[in-house]
């Protein structure tokens, strides 16, 4: 049997329509735009090396283009185009024709010009290899495929957990997909349905959570059904977009009962649009939440979880409402917290270690959201913010960044939001969370994957942010109508407003 070349590569991006700013080209080359091969020199955990071990001896992997830029707000959109040409330039450039392209995504990227990314990207890749080629598109759970981008592509297949621990399993199903295809043994067909809701982070939860039992139903019924993949595209709900929304997609061989299919998918549908209640969450207070930790023993670490500003969400990371709350506590236990605040980290890092000072952080990224505050403490830890993350995995860069001791709280101020889905703000200061009695984590849910060995003890607290998860406190402009929970508290004249 002949070896295929499969294309691979992507653009990641997750917008937060709320989130102040345009994000530049930084926002990727912080991270990484990698071409050609070095695109295969992904870290583990991640779509592209599931695919490389996938792969094995048949199939020859050629790096395209593959960058990931985290979460943030709209993209700067001569950025965007600068990054899809040089994609499509690299698939111009091959001198040997690809058998099939495996397209890696998120799923939730806006410009300031487009709201549908994905479906602008893949559009154009399929007019670059034609027609006929195999295209397979990838996606996060959270992303928002619109009916244009399923017509662009093949197969789209998105993650099944959240948080999000199948990076490499799915990355290997494109890629048998994709090659499956090329070889001729499927014709796949995208099948998709609309569910008109939109919902916070923190329901979605797939292991404890109430998506829990719906999604492990969903797969086993797509295996009954001999589907090649079925997924439940929950929408980030910070996506301020005409596509956003949940779906139900799925892959179906063009021999098989495709009717049949779209009856289940109409069914699953119902069941979810059904149980949508189930799928809030309850928050407390910022007092309340220092009521709950005072009340609690203090020799198991509990976990103040602040989603409304989740930098893994798009949001900036500088907030200060739970932050003025936790320092002046007045309670022994050891704690640690974190913002974000350029200024005050370029500050601590000129003093140095050892030295006592006063800082004002919060309110620099997102003044709408967040009222400064004074600070005044020991600098006990300096870096240059450069680390691997686990989760996303990859290289990560913060900026300058120190720990301030104030009190019994350890304060770490980053130059950037820092993604808290693991530990490694903290950690690569020397910070060791599980010797805390209590840690601030800015995530809505996704850090419990690698957070949960420290403790299971989590109060989820209400304050405000970019990645709120009452969605009715934030301007939407362009999702439908119809969507719930707007369609029953939003006025349509006011919710079809357009900026």
């Amino acid at each position: 049997m002949s070896s295929l070349r499969v294309g691979i590569g992507g653009i990641r991006y997750e917008t937060n329509s709320f989130a102040e700013g345009v994000a530049t080209r930084d926002s990727f080359s912080l991270n990484y735009i990698r071409t050609g091969q070095a695109v295969l020199l992904a870290e583990p955990n991640t779509e592209v090396a599931g695919a490389v071990v996938a792969a094995g001896r048949d199939v020859v992997l050629v790096g395209l283009l593959d960058t990931f830029g985290g979460c943030g707000p709209v993209v700067d959109h001569a950025v965007y185009l600068d990054l899809k040409e040089a994609y499509l330039a690299q698939l111009r450039a091959q001198e040997e024709p690809l058998d099939a392209v495996y397209v890696v995504l998120h799923g939730a990227m806006a410009t300031t010009e487009c709201r549908d990314v994905e479906a602008d990207l893949v559009s154009a890749i399929r007019r670059t290899v034609g027609p006929l080629l195999p295209l397979v598109v990838s996606q996060d759970l959270h992303g928002a495929p619109s009916s244009q981008l399923l017509q662009a592509c093949d197969a789209l297949i998105g993650f099944k957990t959240c948080p999000h621990t199948d990076y490499e399993q799915t990355g290997a199903k494109a890629l048998e997909i994709a090659v499956s295809t090329a070889r001729g043994h499927i014709k796949p067909i995208n099948l998709r349905h609309e569910i008109p809701m939109l919902t916070p982070a923190e329901g979605h939860d797939t292991f404890t959570g109430p998506m829990a039992e719906p999604m492990r139903q969903i797969q086993a019924e797509a295996r009954e059904h001999g589907l090649i993949d079925e997924s439940l595209f929950m929408c980030q709900p910070w996506l301020d977009a005409e596509r956003s929304g949940w779906c139900l997609t799925a892959v179906v061989d063009a021999g098989s009962d495709i009717a049949a299919t779209k009856r289940l998918l109409a069914r699953q549908a119902k069941r979810l649009w059904d149980s949508r209640e189930t799928f809030a969450v309850a928050k407390v207070d910022v007092a309340q939440a220092m009521t709950e930790l005072v009340a609690a023993d203090p020799r198991v670490p509990i976990i103040l979880a602040e989603g409304g500003d989740s930098p893994s969400a798009g949001s900036t990371g500088d907030t200060t409402d739970l932050l003025a709350a936790i320092v002046a506590l007045d309670d022994p236990r050891p704690r640690l917290a974190i913002v974000a605040d350029p200024a005050a980290a370029a500050q601590l890092c000129a003093a140095g270690v050892g030295a006592m000072l006063t800082v004002r952080v919060g309110g620099a990224l997102s003044p709408e959201f967040a009222d400064p505050i004074e600070l005044t403490g020991v600098v006990t830890a300096v870096s240059d913010g450069r680390y691997v993350a686990r989760y996303p995995a990859g290289p990560t860069e913060i900026g300058a960044t120190a720990s301030l001791q104030v009190g019994p709280t350890t304060v770490v101020i980053t130059s950037r939001s820092a993604m808290m889905l693991d530990q490694e703000a903290y950690r690569h200061l020397g910070l060791d969370p599980s010797m805390m009695g209590a840690i601030q984590v800015k995530s809505a849910g996704g850090f419990r994957a690698l957070w949960s060995a420290i403790t299971s003890r989590v109060i989820t607290v209400d304050a405000r942010g970019a990645s709120d998860s009452n969605l009715a406190r934030l301007p939407f402009a362009h999702v439908s109508a119809d969507l719930w929970p707007f369609s029953e508290i939003v006025p349509a004249a006011e919710l079809r407003k357009k900026e």
